[in-house]
């Protein structure tokens, strides 16, 4: 699943985990070994939502909803194909299951208009810039409605890539990334083993918004516990970060501590 925002998006996995995996705050990935899709998997995926995007069209025009998809036709969608899906709720193998997700994150897409992808999962810039140029070209090809391309990235990843490099990935598709700045404060940053400091911060999304890609920064006003001089640097100084970059917007975030997390 993507961020909030990203319900109407197709979910398309181009890496494994997250390639950092070490801040003390983020519960997921831990225990995970992270790894980057090749071009024929993330092509073979692509293949296969074309694939379920054309039979869930063909099966609303044979039912007269004119190409338009709703719960009846994927009912009817599911009934067509048993060896596919099993006796959906009731008995399903485990690539029934896979099946009937895939169906529902398709059918779920083309009733928004198709037009929002996610590529999962973090930080995929950090895929060889080729790659991910191919990606997007080969994507934009196979479904010409797609508008938006969104995935999450990492500030001190987009800081090492040129502008240059990322304005052919927007040219090519890539409009939204996700960026947890978490803190401008590099003790605190560095306390949550963050992996970045505050001028990567700052040099790497402003190297995005430079390139035409929109920058949603993800903060966390609690990162710094409840001592207030450390507080209130914490906040000061994510401030001064944001005012720098100037983001196409702000997400807040609570510091929930999870018992997967390391810091817990």
């Amino acid at each position: 699943m993507g961020p909030v925002g990203e319900g109407e998006a197709l979910i398309l996995r181009v890496s494994s985990n997250c390639p950092w995996n070490q801040c003390l705050f983020c519960p997921f990935y831990k225990g995970r070994t992270f790894s980057i899709r090749t071009l024929p998997e993330i092509e073979a995926d692509i293949a296969v939502a074309r694939r379920f995007y054309e039979a869930l069209e063909r099966t609303s025009w044979d039912m007269g909803f004119g190409g338009s998809v709703n719960t009846a036709v994927i009912d009817e969608q599911i009934k067509r194909s048993p060896g596919v899906y099993g006796k959906y709720p009731l008995e399903v193998t485990e690539a029934q299951w896979q099946a009937f997700r895939t169906l529902c994150n398709v059918a779920n897409w083309m009733t928004h208009g198709a037009r929002k992808v996610f590529l999962q999962d973090a930080n995929a810039v950090s895929m060889k810039p080729t790659d991910l140029l191919h990606t997007l070209h080969h994507l934009r090809k196979t479904f010409p409605s797609v508008e938006r391309v969104s995935c999450y990235a990492r500030s001190r990843t987009c800081d090492k890539l040129t502008l240059e490099e990322l304005k052919e990935l927007h040219d090519a598709g890539l409009s939204w990334c996700y960026v947890g700045i978490e803190s401008g404060c590099d003790d605190v940053l560095r306390y949550m083993k963050k992996g970045v400091s505050k001028k990567e911060h700052i040099s790497g999304c402003r190297k995005l918004i430079d390139a035409g890609i929109c920058v949603a920064a993800f903060v966390m006003p609690g990162l710094a516990g409840a001592e207030k001089s450390h507080a209130d640097r914490h906040i000061q100084e994510t401030i001064h970060v944001l005012n720098e970059i100037r983001p196409t917007e702000v997400r807040v975030r609570s510091l929930a501590v999870r018992d997967k997390s390391l810091f817990y």
